[in-house]
């Protein structure tokens, strides 16, 4: 019984380390949001950025999809420079983007489709 107890300790003290992780930001197998979901503001512009693994020249296209996948908006983000992370080459990409209201949302980032998100 005693055993047990602690057990359930352990669990209650895992639950709260998970809930202290970073979040997650959407990502594709080559392109990564740098901006938390959860912290842009609705209905007014804010800055977004992209890190990609490959060169996709200066833009890359991004769409937004709304919770049933129809295209909710499009944007062009424009390269805005690079750097080197752990002997990678890292592309940076930004635009303004507006989400228009809370909810369900995915990315499709030069056809590379995230996980779906809140913001």
């Amino acid at each position: 019984m005693e055993e047990q107890t602690i057990l359930n300790q352990e669990i209650v003290q895992l639950y709260k380390a998970i809930d202290q992780l970073p979040p997650q930001f959407p990502k594709t197998e080559h392109f990564n949001l740098i901006n938390d979901p959860m912290e842009l503001t609705v209905d007014e512009k804010t800055e977004i950025y992209i890190e990609g693994s490959v060169n996709s020249g200066k833009e890359i296209e991004l769409k937004v999809l709304n919770k049933k996948g129809s295209i909710a908006s499009e944007h062009i983000f424009i390269q805005n420079g690079g750097s080197i992370i752990a002997g990678s080459f890292i592309y940076n990409y930004q635009v303004n983007l507006k989400f228009p209201k809370k909810g369900t949302r995915a990315l499709l980032i030069n056809g590379e489709r995230t996980p779906p998100f809140k913001n």
